[in-house]
């Protein structure tokens, strides 16, 4: 089974990324509201475009069949390319410890590359000590955030009637594209508005 790493996308650019399916029947948390609501992003790539399904769909399952190979390929392919910067999924998110422990060990063996995740897996431990791995901690109002996350980097939400942050805090809006925009790979706190 082959990985599927995507090259670019409308926001991050010509940053690969690699992709697994969102949603609570994915790899997102079962209780994910971004999903319900309707306002996730990935969504509308899942349901409107099958060869999108279908790589996410396979990444999945080479992880759970054959973690090996999927980390094996994703070396390979960090290896020849040597990206500046790779992105952790637009399309769901970090399904469980075991996987994380092999995004961190990608990021120590590609020293050169820079890589960022945004995760609402608030229940998983994500402490790390690769210095190219940077995960900021989804906010989406309604869910309940961990009182010990406080002060991990955070990417904020509002849809115009509503918000995760408090007056006062310290942020940068998301211009909608990283080609425009670093602040998040440097774990620094941001906010996305709906569009």
């Amino acid at each position: 089974m082959k990985l599927a790493i995507s090259e670019e996308n409308s926001k991050l650019g010509r940053t690969p990324n690699v992709n697994l399916p969102p949603g609570p029947a994915g790899t997102c948390r079962k209780d994910a509201l971004c999903w319900s609501s309707g306002i996730c992003y990935a969504r509308k790539a899942w349901r409107q475009y099958p060869n999108v399904r279908e790589a996410w769909t396979r990444n999945w399952e080479l992880w759970k069949q054959d973690p090996a190979s999927f980390e094996s390929q994703l070396n390979d392919y960090l290896t020849k390319k040597k990206p500046d910067r790779f992105r952790w999924h637009s399309g769901g998110d970090i399904p469980n410890q075991d996987y994380f422990g092999m995004m961190v060990r990608v990021a120590k063996q590609h020293a050169t590359t820079h890589f960022l995740a945004f995760t609402k897996r608030y229940e998983l431990d994500l402490s790390h000590d690769a210095r190219n791995l940077s995960v900021m901690f989804s906010r989406w109002p309604g869910m309940e955030f961990p009182d010990h996350l406080k002060d991990e980097p955070q990417a904020h939400f509002e849809d115009g009637d509503e918000h995760t942050y408090e007056a006062g805090d310290d942020f940068i809006v998301c211009p909608g594209s990283c080609k425009e925009c670093d602040s998040c790979w440097h774990r620094c706190p941001v906010l996305f508005q709906k569009h």
